[in-house]
């Protein structure tokens, strides 16, 4: 117990330096009534904020006015640091008493294991003795098995290489009437790579021979059917010019018509100047109804008459070149394009008006 005792006091002491806890100031230079004044008033700033700890400060100075601003900071640390001392205090001696309650709990349960253990071990020094009186009897017989089974081997063993040595006679027997019969196949072999390499020197000069021979009645047919080989060239050459003169031919009658088509349009072609003035002018109708001024101009016609239309040379133009199926072709559109109105109908003129106008 007095080691337990020298460590509390231990870490007792070494709390206290840490926290400057000092015996003979137990109040920091404060009385007695201060400091409780002190701790009054801080109990009722619990859970303090910056905000209010400065009113706590402020309700210090009212009450105790003759204490400065550094004092009273100086004893609030001095007495965080108390509060925190008391607290790691009291959390040793938990700890001390709770380690001494675990140390006596452990004595006394080592002492009862102990006595177990003394128990265990009587129990376990007989059943040693009794596993040893049954060990030597069993030794004892297995000495006299293995005496036993050791000549049974020895028996075994003798058989085993007498086995051994016959079955390695006849292996070698075997091997060598593999190794002769194998010798036997590879001589017929040999005669029989050599027989075929005979056969096939005599095939080669038999084929020889005869391509000597096919290439002599090809040369004899060749001077015999020389005269075929020029009949056949010649009617391939003619073959080839009729040929061509069908191409020319063919070429020709493109080119005739590309004159027909010509010769067509320039018959339909139509060199007219395009009078749109009297499109627009005032009808005779119009006029007589100009010299009444007393009446309102109400309508005013911009457009045509059937009649006017059909008398139109681009529209007689139109007409004949869809006749002759000329009127979707770059010729048509052309020549279409080139009859444009000199002037511009009133209904298509536009009030813009650019520079270059």
């Amino acid at each position: 117990m007095k080691s337990f005792s020298n460590l509390y006091n231990d870490e007792l002491q070494q709390l206290k330096q840490e926290y400057g806890i000092s015996n003979s100031d137990p109040l920091n230079g404060w009385n007695k009534l201060d400091h409780e004044r002190f701790v009054k008033i801080l109990d009722e700033y619990s859970n303090q904020t910056q905000e209010k700890y400065t009113l706590f400060c402020e309700r210090i100075k009212m009450e105790l006015p003759y204490k400065t601003s550094n004092s009273i900071s100086n004893h609030y640390n001095w007495y965080q640091r108390q509060v925190t001392f008391s607290i790691k205090k009291e959390c040793l001696k938990k700890s001390i008493d709770d380690y001494i309650e675990k140390f006596i709990h452990s004595t006394i349960q080592n002492i009862t294991d102990e006595k177990i253990q003394i128990q265990e071990f009587q129990v376990r020094q007989q059943e040693r003795q009794n596993q040893l009186e049954e060990m030597q009897t069993r030794h004892h017989l297995l000495n006299n098995w293995r005496k036993n089974k050791i000549q049974s081997m020895i028996e075994n063993q003798t058989q085993l290489q007498d086995q051994i040595k016959n079955q390695m006679k006849r292996e070698y027997e075997k091997n060598q009437n593999e190794r002769l019969r194998r010798l036997e196949i590879k001589n017929n072999l040999i005669k029989y790579h050599d027989m075929l390499r005979q056969q096939k020197n005599e095939e080669m000069k038999l084929m020889h021979e005869l391509k000597l021979k096919e290439a002599q009645i090809k040369e004899q047919e060749r001077k015999v059917n020389q005269t075929r080989i020029e009949y056949r060239e010649k009617n391939r050459l003619n073959k080839l010019k009729e040929r061509e003169m069908k191409l020319q031919a063919i070429m020709q009658e493109k080119v005739e018509l590309e004159a027909r088509l010509d010769r067509l349009r320039k018959s339909v072609a139509v060199n007219v100047e395009c009078d749109w003035n009297r499109a627009i002018q005032d009808t005779v109708s119009v006029l007589e109804h100009k010299k009444n001024t007393d009446r309102p101009n109400w309508y005013q016609t911009v457009g045509f008459s059937s009649d006017q239309i059909i008398k139109d040379k681009r529209m007689q133009l139109s007409m004949q070149l869809y006749k002759h199926g000329l009127s979707q072709s770059t010729y048509g559109r052309d020549v279409l394009l080139s009859l444009q109105p000199p002037v511009q109908r009133l209904d298509q003129k536009s009030s813009i008006r650019f520079e270059h106008d």
